[in-house]
């Protein structure tokens, strides 16, 4: 099996003796934005090729994480991509510093001759620290080099956000913080307010290539309020109403309104971002996207929502108004006091459990709509959160990069069991089942709704780090594709610490 492998999070957490004496660790990164004007073949004007990375700090001077991309400029809207990144920066100056960077991703769209969907995007680039953010430009080259047709050397240029958080080990998850602890000092700051968020959604078209038509979406959202503005990152992609293959990405800026006691929520937002696929001319693919939130709190961490917004194109050559419903997960994060204030919570905060996995899956006989059944492969990362010590609620998504798929993408989430660890701590297993939306590629999933079970094993190479070994079942509910899929990755666990009131 053809894969590439490299610690996205390569951080290590570390414990204290038996007695359940922990440490918090500081782990520095950067949130990351560039863009690359990719020459497209046979005359066609170029892909304005944009991604969105978080990058961690694995020591110093080198950089790893996540990115995904997508076209925002051109005639492929609807093509993106999910990869991970290494990059190393050292200064020149105290200002000017240098990136050599390199990123391995798969994914496609749009009908672009992406083959596979292997590519590969290193960089060369000068950049100034303006200490509240980075700006760089520089060289870059893009080759989609399984059976693609786009190779293209550019400039680019890039905004980098610089990020920091508190963690501690993965084992203290469901404890409480006390002032027993040897670090309960550390944790004596203001807490982050953030939402995470299950909604459904709807894109009525109003403009376009399908008026009257109604496009039901799944998808997740992470919101960051801040003391006057909030922030906001969404993904959602298309289980019915078109043929498979839809999906957006978004991310922006809005206000909440707390009233009634705080027990319900206004939050207007404005956005931008991309999207496309599934049979929907989006263009370019650049995205403006405007709403309003209605939530009302229903216990202390739980708050239902509902909202309505419009979606488009800057020239409106495409127009939607959406509305959802969803459930959103409130909490106060990674502080022991109020969020601007140095008042304690009321009550003891308490660690919760988060895993991370990079993943590389291989789908035998892959179902396709020409009948044929091809082996498949594709590059994907599930990020799970413990709502006990062995159960968790998992998201993940995946980009085909090799047998000539490489448009197919998922976006599931779903819930699994951890078994207690065995083989001398050295070993756990766990089961899940996910569920969401898939399509593209030529892949055979009707209008895009999958289920997947599984089952796997990790072995445990530290306190922080694991191989992985998964194996189950796809089943595509409106489409062909019913086949057998295992997967090889490598996960990162941590905890960070949570509050409610």
């Amino acid at each position: 099996m053809k894969s590439i492998f490299i610690l996205c999070f390569l951080l290590l957490s570390q414990a204290l003796i038996a007695q359940k004496q922990y440490t918090s660790k500081l782990q520095k990164g950067n949130v990351f934005l560039d863009y690359h004007p990719v020459s497209m073949p046979n005359g066609e004007v170029d892909m304005g090729f944009s991604g969105v990375h978080l990058n961690l700090e694995l020591k110093e001077h080198w950089y790893g994480g996540l990115g995904i991309y997508g076209s925002v400029h051109g005639e492929r809207g609807g093509f993106f991509t999910l990869g991970f990144d290494l990059a190393y920066q050292n200064y020149l100056t105290k200002k000017i510093y240098y990136d050599l960077g390199f990123h391995f991703g798969g994914g496609g769209g749009a009908s672009a001759p992406d083959g596979g969907g292997a590519f590969i995007l290193p960089h060369v680039n000068l950049g100034l620290d303006l200490e509240l953010m980075k700006l760089s430009a520089g060289y870059s080259y893009v080759n989609f080099f399984d059976h693609g047709n786009i190779e293209s050397h550019q400039w680019n240029v890039g905004l980098s956000l610089p990020i920091s958080f508190l963690h501690s080990d993965f084992n203290r998850r469901a404890t409480f913080l006390t002032d027993s602890n040897k670090d309960y000092a550390t944790w004596n700051h203001s807490a982050t307010e953030l939402e995470y968020k299950l909604h459904l959604n709807n894109l009525y078209n109003q403009r376009g290539n399908l008026v009257g038509k109604t496009i039901h979406l799944v998808g997740l959202e992470v919101l960051r309020h801040g003391k006057s503005i909030s922030v906001f990152f969404k993904a959602d992609g298309a289980y019915r109403g078109i043929k498979a293959g839809y999906m957006d990405i978004l991310f922006g800026v809005g206000k909440k309104l707390d009233f009634l006691k705080n027990r319900m929520r206004l939050t207007p937002k404005l956005g931008i971002g991309g999207g496309g696929g599934g049979g929907l001319n989006t263009f370019g693919g650049l995205f403006f996207y405007g709403s309003t939130e209605l939530s009302v709190r229903v216990s202390s961490a739980l708050r239902l929502f509902g909202d309505v917004g419009i979606l488009s194109t800057p020239g409106v050559d495409f127009l939607s108004t959406n509305y959802g419903f969803g459930l959103a997960y409130n909490v106060f994060q990674n502080g022991n006091y109020y969020p601007h204030s140095s008042r304690n919570f009321s009550q003891s905060s308490s660690f919760k459990g988060f895993e991370g996995a990079l993943t590389q899956e291989y789908y035998y006989r892959a179902q396709r709509v020409t009948g044929k059944m091809v082996d498949m492969q594709q590059i994907g990362f599930q990020l799970n959160f413990y709502v006990h010590p062995s159960i968790y609620v998992g998201g993940q998504t995946s980009f085909a990069n090799f047998g000539d798929a490489g448009a197919y993408a998922e976006g599931i989430a779903g819930i699994g069991y951890r078994t207690p660890n065995f083989f001398k701590d050295k070993m756990h297993g766990h089961i899940q089942v996910l569920g969401g939306a898939a399509g593209g590629g030529g892949i055979s999933t009707g209008q895009g709704l999958i289920v997947k079970p599984s089952l796997g094993l990790n072995y445990h190479l530290n306190s922080s780090l694991s191989v992985k070994a998964n194996g189950g079942y796809i089943n595509a509910l409106g489409g062909n594709l019913n086949t057998w899929f295992v997967n090889l990755g490598i996960g990162y666990e941590l905890s960070l610490l949570f509050n409610h009131h």
